[in-house]
């Protein structure tokens, strides 16, 4: 005969909770000492989010230009935070509720109906230089914050002649294909991904 053994319910209870809790704490893991690779994601999730709607035509010039440098002022007040060696928890609070204000900015720039597809449509082809204007953005705040070094930041600024001088050709006969069009997204966006790699690999200046 199988007997059951009867396990008090609040025991019960007890050892969900403390489960429960082990497992939150494996997958959130604590910050530390001057290490903040949740607000550094967070930063990058958002600086996806303009390229995003550079590139679709929900935001405008003016609008891409305030959200970069909503962004700069996110990764100084990062950069001064680190200065002395640790974040302190006040700190983080601090640079948690900037990104939430980001955050809530990005969200009403894109949605706000100024932008040049404003419900949908085809991206406008001004997109693509609003997207180099914001990938500079990007490659300067990384020379001021210190996370680039020289070396890159001369290696991501070749990146960018790059990008200019196919940009030039495809318009030198007075209209930029489709093709051309999708080749120069297809440099910008790997372009993007150099900046983030090299402002994150920690070879900071």
């Amino acid at each position: 005969m199988t007997r059951h053994i009867a396990i008090p319910r609040v025991a019960l209870l007890g050892a969900l909770l403390a489960a429960g809790l082990s497992a939150a704490a494996a997958a959130e893991p604590a910050e530390g000492g001057v290490g903040t690779p949740r607000i550094d994601q967070r930063q990058v999730n958002q600086e996806r989010r303009i390229d995003a709607g550079t590139l679709d035509g929900s935001l405008t010039e003016a609008e891409q230009r305030r959200l970069d440098r909503g962004q700069a002022r996110v990764a100084g007040a990062e950069a001064r935070a680190k200065h002395d060696g640790e974040v302190t928890a006040a700190e983080r609070a601090r640079l948690t509720a900037m990104q939430r204000h980001q955050s809530g900015a990005i969200y009403r720039q894109r949605h706000d109906g100024q932008g040049s597809v404003a419900g949908g449509g085809t991206p406008h082809p001004a997109g693509i230089n609003a997207h180099q204007r914001h990938q500079q953005a990007r490659i300067y705040a990384g020379a001021r914050d210190g996370s680039l070094t020289p070396a890159e930041f001369r290696r991501l600024e070749g990146g960018q002649a790059r990008v200019a001088t196919v940009e030039r050709r495809a318009r030198a006969d007075g209209e930029v294909t489709a093709a051309e069009r999708g080749r120069i997204r297809g440099m910008q966006a790997h372009q993007s991904r150099a900046i983030h790699t090299a402002r994150h690999n920690g070879r900071a200046r």
